[in-house]
Formats: structure tokens, C-alpha cells, sequence
């Protein structure tokens, strides 16, 4: 990727924020730590320089002139950074390790405040070469008209500030070189990243719905994203796989009730009119089409319950009052086949959900359970709640489902072996399925007491 499309990426953009940021920063910190320092030093100088010159004074109104010059003199003598001079009002220096009198002409010497100066001298280094250094002095007049400096040369801290000086350059200079390094690198990798994720994408766009994006080892946003775009696309895939599926199936079992709906009506057409075959061919046509409508019906609602059920407005259901419904409506169906029903309903069962979708389930449930269930043989019917769930479970002693087919009689139009002979669509563990999604259930199928028969158990998130 160029330079220029890397200057338009937003990581590059905000690392290059981060590094003009972060160099003002430093730089201000820097110097004001340096303003800090330099100042403190200034008012020790000053301090240390203001004692000495009181002591002189003292010693001169005590001794008088010549015990100034002896203390200065000594005084000059015992450290070079301290520097002194003693001058007549005539310019002969009576003492101190200064040649001569700053001149206040010069472009060298800088008053500060009152009675005190900043100048520069000449001293010999240890190189034996002579150098301008920096001093800074107190300036007194004592009586009759003696002029005194007593100063502290200050050149190191010249120095210190230059060096400062040079290390923030220095330091913003690596802190931009550096940053913009790894703004470039970033970037890049980002480009990557996203270029990564935008080829699999327009490859899917173009109708390869099994590519997905290298996810990488990273555990940064981006792959975080690729992440939950595959997880999107593995949705996607498995949507539109089941949709071909269901077209699949409706084209396949709806095939033979529409043909037989045109044969008889292409006979009773091509025959004489006979009112009462007329009336046979119209109550099955009827009956056919009705299974039709129930069939669609079914699979709206499997879709809408897969959908997550949108447009229906949830709310706090009892679970209990759906079961009893439900077996209101069974029970005629329950005493023709004498099938005894032993209730273990302990709890309201509170869910949050859709009243409708659930009376739906659970009737699917129960009428599978009958359909199956012998006559004579005894359907358990449990609610109960426990750990923070609401448990609902149903069984019968019909024959039961193999292990190995319990996954696969929620797919739709899925009908075994031992249902051929029953009536039905194969729809109704599938809308079963869609509907215990929808509302966060967990459903399992097991078999029931001692082998026999079917368990089939929702489990439901309760309400706190």
C-alpha cells in the first residue's frame, strides 16, 4: 500500500495526533521542570551571595578596609566559582580573583535587578585556553565610595541549559521518527487487515458463500470483527441452506397433494355429472387444500419464530396456564384413546415470551405425544422450577425416536418410519425448535422412563 493511502487510514491519522500530542507535551513538561530546576538554583545563588556580602559588610564596619581586603582576599583565594572584587573609587582593585570591573557599556554585562548583575569574564580552562564564562554578581557601595562585587559563576548552568535544550530536540525529533514508524507499520497492518476482510467479502458478494476471513491469531478489534463476521456468514450460510431445503421440500411433499387435487377434479370433469361424486371430489379437495393452508401456516411461523419473533410483543407468561389450555384442548382426544394423564405441575412457571408462539409449542408437543402414545398407556406432564429456570417436560410410552434421528426430526418435512402412517407435515418439532430459540429455552429429546417411550424437555431462562 502507498504512502499516500496510508496517510488517509484513520490509525495512521491518529497515531500522527498521538505524536504531535505527545511531543508538546513533553516538550512543556520538559521545560517547565527546567524553569523549576534554573529557578530554585537562582534563588540559592542568589541566597548564598546575599549571606557572603552581608558577612564582608559586617567584617567592614568591624575592621575597617583592611580587614576587607584580608577576608576578601581570602575568601577569593579558597574557591574560584565565588568571585570577588574590591575597587577604589579611583579604579584600583584593592582585592578579589576579578582582573577588572565589568563594564556596564559592554554588551556582555546584563543588569537584572537592583544591584544585581549578569556578565561574562575570561578564565583559563583546563586546557590552558582562556573562555568567556557566564557570572552572576551583587554589585554594593560601602563608604567612602568602595565599590565590592561578590558573585558565583554560573557558566555549568549555561551549559545544563543547552544540553536541555538539545535533549528536547533531540527527543521530540526520535519521538516523531518513531511514532511515525509505527503509525506506518500499523497502518499497514490495519490495511492489511481490512483489505483481508474486503476481498472476502466481495468474493461473497459474488456468490462464494463459503469464503470467510483469515481470523489470524491477534486479539485485537479487527479480529475480533473478522470474528463475528464469520459467525454472521456461518448464520447466513446455514439460513439460506435451510431455505433451499424448505423450497426443497415444499417443491417435494407438496407435490403429491397438488397432484391429486388435478387428477380428481381432471376426472370429475372428464366424467358425467354425478352430484354425489361431485360432492366426494369437493370435500377432498377441500381437505387437501386445507392440509396445504396448515402447512404454510406452519411454516410462517417457523420462520417468524426464527426470525426472533418480530413484531410479536413479549411479556411475562405463565407457563402453567399455557399447559392447562393446551390439555383442555387434548383432553376429548385424551379419554378416546384412554390415555390417563398424571399432572406434576408445581409451579406458575413464569417465562418472559409471546403467549400465542408458546400455546403453539406446547400443543405440538401434546399432539405428538397422543398421536403416538398407545391406548391405555399413561402421558406425564411436569412444570417445575429450579437453578433459575422454568422446566417443562412432556412423556409418553408411544414408540420413541432412535438416538441417532433425535437431531434430525427438527429439520422440517422430516417425517420417520413410524409416522408414515400418521397424519402431519413434519413440521412440528421444527416450529418447536424456532419457538424454544426464540425465547432463549433449551429443548432435549431422551427417552423415558425404563426405555420406553419420549421425554421431550424445554428448559426456559425465568424471570428474576
Amino acid at each position: 500500500m502507498s504512502l499516500r493511502r496510508l496517510a488517509r487510514t484513520s490509525v495512521f491519522r491518529i497515531t500522527l495526533l498521538y505524536v504531535v500530542l505527545f511531543s508538546v507535551s513533553a516538550a512543556i513538561l520538559l521545560l517547565f521542570v527546567g524553569l523549576v530546576s534554573f529557578g530554585v538554583l537562582d534563588r540559592q545563588i542568589r541566597s548564598t551571595v546575599a549571606a557572603d556580602v552581608r558577612g564582608l559588610t559586617a567584617l567592614y564596619e568591624r575592621r575597617g578596609l583592611a580587614g576587607l581586603q584580608r577576608g576578601v582576599a581570602r575568601r577569593a583565594a579558597r574557591d574560584r566559582f565565588n568571585l570577588y572584587l574590591l575597587m577604589t573609587p579611583g579604579g584600583r582593585v584593592l582585592a578579589g580573583n576579578l582582573s577588572a570591573w565589568p563594564d556596564a557599556a559592554s554588551e556582555t554585562v546584563r543588569s537584572r535587578e537592583d544591584g544585581w548583575i549578569e556578565f561574562l569574564y575570561e578564565r583559563e580552562g583546563p586546557d590552558d585556553r582562556v573562555r568567556d564564562r557566564l557570572a552572576y554578581a551583587m554589585v554594593v557601595t560601602l563608604p567612602p565610595g568602595i565599590r565590592m562585587l561578590v558573585g558565583r559563576d554560573v557558566d555549568d548552568r549555561r551549559v545544563i541549559q543547552r544540553q536541555l535544550t538539545r535533549t528536547v530536540l533531540i527527543s521530540i525529533v526520535l519521538v516523531i521518527v518513531l511514532g511515525l514508524a509505527g503509525g506506518i507499520f500499523l497502518a499497514r497492518r490495519s490495511a492489511r487487515q481490512i483489505e483481508a476482510i474486503n476481498e472476502a467479502l466481495d468474493d461473497i458478494m459474488a456468490g462464494d458463500l463459503t469464503r470467510r476471513i483469515d481470523v489470524g491469531r491477534g486479539k485485537d478489534e479487527l479480529t475480533r470483527l473478522a470474528v463475528s463476521l464469520n459467525a454472521m456468514l456461518d448464520r447466513i450460510e446455514a439460513l439460506l441452506r435451510s431455505l433451499r431445503e424448505v423450497s426443497e421440500n415444499i417443491a417435494h411433499d407438496l407435490r403429491s397433494p397438488l397432484n391429486r387435487m388435478r387428477s380428481d377434479l381432471d376426472l370429475s370433469l372428464m366424467r358425467g355429472r354425478d352430484p354425489q361424486e361431485d360432492q366426494a371430489v369437493l370435500e377432498r379437495t377441500v381437505e387437501e387444500v386445507s392440509g396445504l393452508v396448515g402447512t404454510f401456516e406452519a411454516l410462517l411461523a417457523i420462520a417468524r419464530a426464527e426470525a426472533g419473533g418480530d413484531g410479536l410483543e413479549k411479556s411475562g407468561v405463565s407457563l402453567r396456564t399455557v399447559v392447562e389450555d393446551a390439555l383442555d384442548l387434548y383432553g376429548v382426544v385424551l379419554e378416546d384413546k384412554s390415555i390417563s394423564l398424571d399432572r406434576a405441575i408445581a409451579d406458575d412457571g413464569i417465562v418472559r415470551g409471546h403467549r400465542g408462539s408458546l400455546m403453539q409449542a406446547v400443543s405440538n408437543l401434546l399432539d405428538n405425544a397422543v398421536k403416538f402414545a398407545p391406548e391405555g398407556s399413561t402421558l406425564t406432564v411436569a412444570l417445575d422450577s429450579a437453578e433459575g429456570q422454568v422446566v417443562l417436560s412432556i412423556t409418553d410410552e408411544g414408540p420413541g425416536i432412535p438416538v441417532e434421528a433425535r437431531e434430525r426430526v427438527f429439520d422440517r418435512f422430516v417425517r420417520l418410519d413410524a409416522a408414515r402412517r400418521t397424519p402431519g407435515s413434519g413440521l412440528g418439532l421444527s416450529l418447536v425448535r424456532a419457538v424454544a430459540g426464540m425465547h432463549g429455552a433449551r429443548l432435549s429429546l431422551e427417552s423415558g422412563p425404563e426405555g420406553r417411550g419420549l421425554k421431550v424437555t424445554l428448559a426456559f431462562p425465568g424471570i428474576d
